[in-house]
Formats: C-alpha cells, structure tokens, sequence
C-alpha cells in the first residue's frame, strides 16, 4: 500500500511542474504571435506614480524620460507627511507637465470618517481627481518601477486600435537580482507570476497598465477601489480586473511592456521576501482565488517530492520524482529566456552561461543592455522557491492581518499604523 502512496506523491510532483511549464509554452505563444504596432496618432494621457517613503531618483527620471509622442501629464500622489514630497515639489517645479496631488492619510481617513481604504487605492482616487479633463487614457506606474523610454507608447498603442472592449493593458514586471539567496527567491517568483498574466485565468500587474477613461467611468472602476461594496480594500489590480471581466472587458499583455525593479540598496532577508510573497498570495485569497486554487498547484509540489522521497527509502521507483526537480529548473530557465526574447535590451549571466535575446531590434529604441547575474544560489531555487509557496498558500486561509507600507490592514479594514515610519518625513 504505501509504495502506491509514493507513486501517487511522485505522480502529483511531476504534474504539477509540468502544470508549470505548460504556463510557460503558453507565456512564449503569446509573445511570439505578438505584432508590434505603431500608430498615427497616440490619445492624450495621465501617468499615475503613488509615492510613499524616500524616492529613488533613477526611478522618476525613467518615467519623466519617456519618449511619449502624444500630450501627456504626470501626476505623483503621496501624503502631507512622506519623506517623497519634497523631493517630488523639486520636479514640479522643473516640469511643465509634471503635478503633485495630496492624499489624505488612510489611517486618518479610516479614524474621522469611517472610510476604509488602502493607501495606494486612495492615492490613486486622488489623482485622478486631479487629471487633466483632456486625458484619454490613465497609466499607472509604481514608485519601484524603473521603465525603459519607449515603455509608455508600447503600452497605449494597443488603445488605437478601437476595440471598445479593451479595457485594460499591462505590463510585466522584472526583478533584477541584488546580493544573497532571498534576492534570487524573489527574482524567481516575480518571473514565473509573470507567465500568469495570459492565458485563461490571467491577471493584471496593477504597478504597470493603462485604462481608457471611458472604460474606467463606463465600468464604475472608482467604486472598485474605493473601499466600498464588500470588496478586499487592500488591491486595486485584482478589484479592477475582476469588474472588467464580469462586464466583457478584456485585458491585454503588451509583451514590449517589460518594466524592470532594481534592487534596494540594503541586502534583503528571506524573512522579509517571505512577507512580501505572503501578503501578494493573500490578495489573490481575499479577491481571487481561482489564482490562489493555480498557486495551490505549485505549493503542493514540495510536500508531494518530499513524501516520494521518503517512501523511495523502501520502494526506489519513486525516486521518479526528482523529474519535477529537473522540469523546474528546466521552467525556471525557459521563462528567463522567454522575458528575455521579449525584451532584447535585457540579457542574462547563469553562472558561466550568457543569454541573450533571439528577438529583432527594429523598431526598438536601443539603450544600453541590462544583464541579469545570476551566481551559484541558482542551484538551491527549485527547493527553497517551492518551499516559500507551500508556506504561504497553505498559511494565508488563517491569516487575517496585512502589513503593508506600514499600515496595518485586514480584507474590508484599516487597523491602524504598524510602527514603521521609515516612510514618513523626518
């Protein structure tokens, strides 16, 4: 009886990594099969960049140095008391097309007037309050975003299109790798959630898309993220997403769209990766969880290989399920090479192995290459990388905490302040 046990854990193992990779050949169709376009005429638009904490001025140089063709406005949004404020009045005052909008603190908000709601969610709602009259089309950027110059135009041209039932266009974000194994776990989820962003049960990266104004008014998108209607007031992806689709609006992935986040000065620890990871799977339970059910898959992977393993001690057939172990790493490197031939400014150094894109360049606006290092800790990612995502799709069902930018919050509250106020102004 137990050997069928084994060969039952082994089985799952193996399935689920080739699950894995199928997402993968799913996430290459989608970038081969895509035509760059270029339109006539670009609408007019407003970029949104919620601002919380010091800046990193490469950042906000990269959004200001768009090579927009079309009339375009950028708006940074942060509170009264962050640090960001009088760094960002420095580039209102050097942009014409540059504004900065006040929110008011959540916390606050939540304490004098009963509205609860996420800080970014109500950074957002305060600057498109604040846009132009004549923007066509909202972008949002996140403050850790760094894009390439052409990224903007590559992300609105789909809109020209006509298609009334776009609704929304995304980019995909990449980690570029600091010092230290928690670096590498971080870098390796970011890509592989990336492949989640075509296919049947998609999503959208919230740090990086473009709505229409008409298709945020016409959907009521405000009230998504607004705090109101018993939604999880701590997303505004998911939040719009999920009323996009259930009116027929579709979402696209623009794969010229590749955004990069470079890493933090500081070195950063698995404990804080982990939290990181925790609190985006708990979005997807408190929203969505047909993507946390597409999660489940990957973390049951590690319990699965561990229990072939043991019972291989008796019976050595199951030894079978270290072939997940080779299929993930095999899915790991397939994915780097997929984002790196939709992107052939990036390129990456495996240890002793130099990957560059097999894409064409015309068309592309050529900048110097980025290389991703990648050093010997590759070899311990398909087992601590699995091991994280067991950890959080089996914890977030019992989690009713969220700690995010130093604000505590649960699904449809605002707790209150964590006690980090590295953010705020000194």
């Amino acid at each position: 009886m137990i050997e069928y046990i084994g060969y039952f854990c082994a089985s799952l193992a193996i399935a689920s990594s080739l699950i894995g990779l199928f997402s993968v050949v799913t996430f290459r169709s989608h970038i081969k099969h895509w035509a760059r376009k270029k339109p006539a005429t670009y609408p007019a638009l407003t970029v949104i960049s919620p601002q919380r904490g010091e800046i990193d001025s490469d950042n906000i140089d990269a959004v200001l140095g768009q090579n927009y063709p079309g009339v375009w406005e950028v708006i940074f949004v942060t509170t009264k008391d962050d640090a960001s404020l009088p760094q960002l009045k420095r580039y209102s005052q050097k942009h014409k097309n540059v504004k900065i909008a006040i929110a008011e603190d959540v916390v606050e908000l939540a304490t004098t007037k009963g509205i609860h709601r996420c800080q970014k969610n109500n950074n957002l709602l305060t600057a498109i309050q604040a846009a132009s009259p004549q923007t066509e089309v909202y972008a949002i950027v996140d403050a850790d975003a760094r894009p390439f110059s052409d990224w903007l135009s590559c992300l609105v041209s789909p809109f020209t299109d006509a298609n009334p039932r776009l609704g929304v266009v995304t980019s995909a974000r990449i980690y570029l790798p600091g010092n230290g194994l928690s670096s590498l776990v971080q870098v390796l989820w970011i890509l592989i959630s990336a492949m989640f962003l075509v296919g049947k049960r998609r999503y959208i990266w919230g740090g990086g898309l473009a709505i229409p104004k008409k298709v945020f008014e016409n959907a009521n998108l405000a009230r998504q993220i607004n705090g109101q209607g018993g939604r999880s007031i701590t997303t505004d992806d998911m939040n719009i997403y999920n009323a996009l689709r259930s009116q027929g609006y579709k979402s696209l992935f623009v794969p010229d769209c590749i955004v990069l986040r470079h890493p933090p000065k500081h070195k950063e620890s698995l404990f804080n990766v982990i939290g990181f990871t925790n609190r985006q799977v708990l979005q997807t339970w408190w929203t969505t969880k047909s993507i946390w059910v597409l999660m489940c898959n990957i973390g049951i992977r590690l319990p699965m290989l561990l229990c072939a393993l043991v019972i291989a001690w008796w019976y050595p057939w199951c030894l079978l399920a270290l072939l997940s172990i080779v299929i993930d790493i095999f899915m790991g490197i397939f994915a780097l090479k997929t984002v790196i031939d939709a992107e052939p400014r990036l390129s990456a150094k495996l240890i002793f192995w130099i990957m560059k894109s097999n894409g064409n360049r015309v068309g592309r606006l050529t900048q110097p290459e980025i290389r991703i290092h990648v050093n010997f800790w590759i070899v311990l990612l398909p087992i601590i990388t699995p091991f994280v995502v067991t950890l959080n799709t089996l914890t977030v069902p019992f989690v009713r905490k969220m700690d995010w930018s130093g604000i505590a919050y649960t699904r449809r509250k605002v707790l209150g302040y964590t006690g980090d106020f590295s953010w705020r102004a000194q």
